[in-house]
Parts: structure tokens; C-alpha cells; sequence
């Protein structure tokens, strides 16, 4: 998996690596590319610009915001360098399990395979599911407690506020669902080898 800086920085270009990545794939399969349904969609804009959005909002600007919040946490108090490091690499990995849940279905995977397997080559998975426990509840504890420092933040900090109307009011809820999407998950085997990959069947990624 990339470093918390190296993932930061691709969440910020994911809008511009997923274009680029559909036109080279347009331009190697040629006429047969206008049957396959890559090009960008609204939805997937939506899911670029809020990782952008969280990814900006994780630089070291709103860091003594955030060390504060936490140190109010029986959690994540008297942080250090590296545990503070450690916590936002966990809340951007949380948001990608998000956005990459949205996606669960087999038309979902097809229709969005490029911008899938994006969110799976940043975290280093051939499948998201295959992110162990461990890893995968602290990231999305450590996205759900985010979530509320941006909303307990949000007139302070225009940035943070606009990151908060993006999350939405259902953010927590989806952060549940994804949670419990592991635990449900329909085992698979190479779902994600060549244009199908994914995320697992209807039941979860």
C-alpha cells in the first residue's frame, strides 16, 4: 500500500487519472472502445471530487484543529507526529472503502472497471474486500471520527465546511454499511480478472 503522502497525492489526481487511463484505453481497442461504457459519470465525478476535496483537507493547514479534537478522544490522545500521520492515512483509506462500496454490483464493476481498479491499485488490493480486518474497521472508525471533526469544525474553516456538505448528512450510515459489508460479503474467486472485478455481488465488495 502507498505511503500516506503518495495516496494523498493520487486522491488529488484521481480525476485526472482516470481520464487519462479511459483515453488510452479508447485509443488501444479503437472502434470496439465506443461499445464499452468507460467514459466518465456523474457519479464518479462526484466520488473524484469528494476524495479530492478530503484529501486536500487532510494537509498539515487544519492539523492543530485536528490534534485538538482528538486529544479530547479516550482514543487518539496525546498523539505524536506519526500517530496523527498514521490517523489520516486510516481516514483516506476509510473513504475510498466508501466510495468503493457504492460500486457493488457486477453492472457497477463493468460499467466502472477503470475508476475501480484506480481505488484498488492506490490501496494495493486486486480486490478491496481482501483488505484485512483490522486494517479495514480502524479506517472506517478513523473516517467516522473525521467525519464528525469536520462537522464539529465546519463554520470555522470554509474548507471543512464544504468537505462536510460533500460527506452529506448519510455519511455515517454509508461508513455502517460499508463496515458491515465485509462480514456479508458472497465469497468470489477472480472477480476482478479481466473487464469484471470487483468488489464481490450485490451483497458487498
Amino acid at each position: 500500500m502507498l505511503e500516506f503522502a503518495d495516496l494523498q497525492n493520487n486522491a488529488k489526481q484521481l480525476a485526472d487519472r482516470l481520464r487519462k487511463r479511459i483515453a488510452v484505453s479508447q485509443g488501444c481497442f479503437g472502434f470496439f472502445s465506443s461499445f464499452v461504457p468507460q467514459l466518465t459519470n456523474n457519479n464518479t465525478s462526484v466520488d473524484t471530487n469528494n476524495l479530492k476535496l478530503l484529501a486536500n483537507a487532510l494537509d498539515a493547514s487544519h492539523d492543530s484543529l485536528l490534534i485538538t479534537y482528538l486529544n479530547k478522544t479516550d482514543v487518539h490522545n496525546n498523539l505524536s507526529d506519526n500517530d496523527l500521520l498514521n490517523f489520516k492515512e486510516k481516514v483516506l483509506i476509510g473513504m475510498y472503502l466508501v466510495i468503493g462500496h457504492k460500486y457493488n454490483t457486477l453492472l457497477d464493476t463493468y460499467v466502472n472497471s477503470h475508476f475501480i481498479a484506480l481505488l484498488q491499485k492506490d490501496l494495493g488490493l486486486k480486490v478491496l474486500a481482501d483488505m484485512g480486518d483490522e486494517l479495514y474497521n480502524e479506517s472506517l472508525s478513523a473516517l467516522s471520527l473525521y467525519s464528525s471533526f469536520v462537522f464539529y469544525n465546519r463554520q470555522i474553516s470554509p474548507e471543512l465546511n464544504e468537505v462536510n456538505r460533500c460527506l452529506g448528512k448519510n455519511i455515517q450510515s454509508q461508513i455502517y454499511q460499508t463496515l458491515n459489508a465485509k462480514t456479508e460479503q458472497v465469497p468470489t474467486e477472480g472477480c476482478f480478472s479481466g473487464i469484471m472485478c470487483g468488489f464481490s455481488t450485490s451483497r458487498g465488495f
